[in-house]
């Protein structure tokens, strides 16, 4: 499915099934061209189950019930428990449906947010959940982002997190690709003449007691992440011209300096 550069208000099935090169893309290919190559759908895992519950609980809540269902648990070993199931496969038609854990445990980190004084600024008219296609200028190809939440110059994305603390959210911050994220939503928007001047991350992490840390990126940090878009996407692009997607290779492994320091 390929979609015109713009902005388009599409299902987050839709946007993961188009055309143009996330987050994700440059993440694999960090690790190799060859698992670049090797594009594989994202694991149902219930940690991303429960947080795409949080994102829709918190940003788009009135969309809850249209798309999701709680599966409240039947006895099919009755028939009581059969009819019931029955009559809850039919009223789930169209929708998805979500264990009774995982909800409650989304409930709560949502409420953490909702809660928050933060929220308040979330009720100002941002555009939710919009997914945006652009044209790398570097390389000519065709990329996209999903901002979760963005109006005017500011961008906030929420994260949950098994520790929302500063060092540990920092270090996740690298490791899982936010800077790089913010560094592509960055040259999206600039593609739309929209710079941006705040990028906000709101954290809540996955156990009581749901504690929270907002953190906004400062100019250098929002620059990293905006190189380091650039420089895979140049290399990328140079595997994809030649047509080969190699793996590890050969290297010569060495001793790290951590250990040399024990």
């Amino acid at each position: 499915m390929k979609f015109e550069n713009g902005i388009h208000a599409i299902t987050n099935e839709q946007y993961h099934s188009s055309e143009g090169i996330s987050r994700s893309d440059l993440m694999r290919f960090k690790k190799s061209p060859m698992h670049f190559k090797h594009k594989q759908s994202l694991k149902e895992t219930p940690s991303l189950i429960i947080g795409e519950l949080v994102h829709t609980l918190v940003l788009e809540p009135h969309f809850f019930n249209d798309r999701y269902i709680v599966n409240p648990g039947f006895d099919r070993r009755t028939k009581e428990g059969k009819a019931e199931h029955a009559e809850f496969m039919i009223a789930s038609e169209g929708k998805r449906i979500v264990e009774a854990n995982h909800f409650t445990e989304a409930s709560k980190m949502a409420d953490a947010v909702n809660n928050h004084m933060f929220k308040q600024y979330l009720s100002q008219g941002y555009r939710v959940e919009n997914s945006i296609f652009f044209r790398h200028e570097l390389t000519g190809l065709q990329c996209k982002v999903r901002p979760d939440a963005w109006l005017g110059d500011i961008v906030i994305d929420l994260k949950t997190s098994a520790d929302a603390s500063f060092r540990s959210f920092q270090s996740s911050a690298y490791n899982y690709g936010y800077y790089l994220q913010a560094g592509m939503i960055k040259r999206a928007l600039e593609s739309l003449n929209k710079p941006i001047k705040n990028f906000i991350f709101v954290v809540v992490e996955k156990e009581a007691p749901y504690a929270i840390g907002i953190y906004k990126l400062d100019d250098e940090a929002l620059e990293f992440g905006v190189n380091e878009f650039d420089t895979l996407m140049v290399e990328l692009n140079k595997y994809i011209q030649k047509n080969e997607f190699p793996d590890y290779g050969i290297q010569t492994l060495s001793i790290p300096a951590w250990l040399k320091m024990e």
